[in-house]
């Protein structure tokens, strides 16, 4: 099931139209329309996603004709300041070693 909808995986060495993609495998999806554009798709990031990145997406969206239906989510939502934070916390246990 999972070979019918176009994914990307940058950990894939595999060649396609994108590095880790399978874009050009599998049958079209119904939410494809006659030119190839999908319109409908979902975003996962495994890790931290954030704001910024919903934001660009549903910018994305909306100025899209016609428009698309994007769903965006991750394994955790991190802010600026959690960010910032994971920075100074891995920059302390690098400089400690």
């Amino acid at each position: 099931m999972f070979e019918d909808f176009v994914h990307f995986d940058p950990k894939q060495a595999r060649r396609g139209n994108l590095a880790g993609s399978n874009a050009t495998a599998g049958p079209r999806s119904q939410a494809a329309t006659e030119s190839g554009s999908a319109q409908e798709a979902i975003v996962f990031v495994i890790g931290g996603g954030n704001y910024i990145e919903y934001q660009n997406l549903m910018e994305f969206a909306q100025r899209s004709t016609p428009r698309k239906h994007i769903v965006y989510g991750s394994t955790d939502i991190v802010s600026a300041s959690d960010f910032l934070d994971q920075l100074t916390r891995l920059h302390q246990s690098t400089s400690s070693k």
